[in-house]
């Protein structure tokens, strides 16, 4: 996708249960594609699921949905 330069993030919303947490977020990103260009406005709702395990928590899976940017 390429290196964020610029984010945002809000609407967080967490649920744990059973030893996982889902984590799930509005985010509004400036992508770098290519030097020399500007970054590219991206915009995505994310989830995240985590695992509880000895040495803490671990990241399992994630999804990005990514939406057009409002003009």
């Amino acid at each position: 996708m390429g290196a964020a330069v610029e984010s945002e993030t809000r609407e967080v919303t967490c649920l744990e249960r059973g030893g996982r947490a889902v984590v799930t977020c509005f985010q509004k990103m400036r992508i770098r594609r290519l030097p020399g260009l500007p970054p590219l406005p991206t915009q995505a709702v994310a989830a995240r699921v985590w695992f509880s395990l000895g040495e803490g928590r671990r990241l399992g899976a994630m999804h990005l949905s990514r939406r057009q940017p409002s003009a």
